[in-house]
């Protein structure tokens, strides 16, 4: 692919050319075609513009700011440049002329605010819009004492202010959180959930002011305490140390496996096996999640690819939802190997979904173009609205194991259930509800219409393979 210039303009071509050679190899002729792609090009433009920037506003979204976010935290680790990050949030809407109109949507006002900002900012930092009326901020070269300065010169500069729009005068009330970079954040989320919860504490003292949020001496300890399995966890993934157990997922019908779950474990120095309770968090506080999810990726598509019989579900952490690592190495194993493809279902939770909707939806529909399944895991852990289910494209719901425990002798649960049941359905969705553990349960959720169960009724994690183990397989492993 390449442009050519035709009557002063560019265009975009394909070529697609092969040579003909006579009986001695020598080229006879050269065959072809040129066709235009520009509508093709200026298409997969307009992808690469709105997966970057916020369509109203035109500033980055919230993706591509929590990228800027981990190269900044990165910078600042590994040179101690100080920086900070703030969040800068729309409280209200007052018209200056009674005659004005309040606005039929914020779109006017958010595009102003915008622009205030960006007066306020020098070249190096970095502005985006985080959420429905927020705006996140990257400062670079910004000293502790500097945080509440710059915040307040934000203030200041809508303080009072009349702000020009499309639609009229308007002033504006906002509130503002932030954060000094890196602190105790491992990762950009950290970062951006900590701004955001200052400024939910800036907008409980009434709006109009800033709140810095400060690390509590319980994170700092948590995180001080993980750093030593943190090191074991790197040195069993350099050794090989890590594999998968397999639980069964059955047809609720037959109690047939109809796939298995692969769950990660890990093995210490000597050979005994660390509790999933005890390294996972330790993953999560660390930021390792990104790098263990890569690995248990390739161990996953290696499995699939050595055993044509086995169907896996792994489920995935939220912070690789938005890593474009992880669908590049997921692209790569599967590109043209379609046979592996439908055998892999990803499992992604409902709160991370919610959370970061928009690129959510990206990494599904991506991950379904390679020919995966996609499944929303603790189905009804964060209350998913119709619309939501509708908006993002899964083929499967995992319900929330804690709605399953005695869910035959819990009437609210049952309840629950049944509602969360029927809006699957009413997608055409295969349900699958995990911690099964006696027949009353599976007896109440067959009933019901649930697909799939999944439990220690019908059998808990074990490193066997019973797509490929023979006894004597079985034998020369153990």
């Amino acid at each position: 692919e390449f442009r050519l210039r035709r009557t002063g303009l560019y265009g975009w071509v394909h070529e697609r050319a092969g040579v003909e050679r006579d009986e001695s190899g020598k080229p006879v002729r050269l065959l072809g075609i040129l066709r235009g792609i520009d509508e093709r090009k200026h298409r997969e433009a307009s992808l690469r513009h709105s997966a970057l920037y916020d369509s109203v506003t035109g500033q980055f979204n919230r993706s591509r700011l929590l990228d800027s976010v981990n190269e900044k935290l990165l910078q600042s680790r590994r040179y101690g440049a100080a920086c900070c990050y703030l969040v800068l949030g729309l409280d209200g809407i007052e018209p200056l002329d009674e005659s004005t109109p309040v606005p039929s949507s914020d779109d006017h006002i958010l595009i102003a605010i915008s622009q205030q900002i960006e007066s306020c900012l020098r070249a190096s930092d970095v502005i985006g819009r985080v959420g429905k009326r927020e705006f996140g901020i990257l400062i670079t070269h910004c000293s502790p004492p500097d945080l509440a300065v710059i915040a307040e010169k934000l203030m200041v500069r809508f303080r009072g202010r009349e702000l020009h729009t499309a639609e009229g005068l308007f002033e504006v009330r906002i509130s503002i959180g932030g954060i000094l970079l890196p602190g105790c954040a491992l990762t950009g989320f950290d970062v951006m959930n900590g701004a955001e919860h200052a400024l939910g504490k800036a907008r409980e003292a009434d709006g109009g002011t800033f709140h810095e949020f400060s690390w509590p001496d319980d994170v700092s300890r948590e995180y001080h305490q993980a750093v030593p399995l943190g090191d074991r966890i790197l040195l069993a993934l350099k050794d090989d140390r890590i594999e998968f157990a397999f639980q069964p997922i059955v047809d609720s019908h037959t109690g047939v496996p109809a796939f298995y779950e692969a769950l990660l474990r890990l093995w210490d120095e000597d050979r005994n096996l660390i509790a999933a309770k005890d390294f996972i968090p330790a993953i999560e506080k660390l930021g390792y999640s990104r790098v263990i999810d890569r690995r248990t990726l390739d161990l996953a598509i290696h499995e699939l690819y050595r055993s044509p019989d086995a169907r896996l579900a792994l489920n995935i952490s939220g912070v690789t939802v938005s890593d474009p690592a992880w669908l590049r190495k997921l692209n790569s194993h599967l590109r043209g190997r379609p046979d592996v493809a439908k055998r892999l279902t990803i499992e992604i939770t409902e709160t991370v979904a919610m959370k970061e909707m928009a690129q959510s939806i990206r990494f599904v529909n991506q991950v379904r173009s390679l020919g995966c399944k996609v499944a929303l895991d603790d189905f009804g852990a964060g209350f998913i609205t119709f619309r939501h289910l509708k908006t993002l494209t899964v083929d499967e719901v995992k319900i929330d194991g804690a709605l399953i425990v005695n869910i035959d002798q819990n009437k609210d649960n049952q309840a629950l259930v049944r509602t969360l049941v029927e809006l699957a359905r009413a997608f055409r969705l295969e349900i699958v509800a995990e911690f099964v553990e006696k027949e009353e349960e599976a007896a109440f959720l067959r009933n019901e219409g649930v697909t799939y169960l999944q439990g220690y009724f019908y059998g808990k994690p074990s490193f066997e393979r019973p797509w490929i183990d023979t006894p004597a397989e079985q034998a020369m492993r153990a």
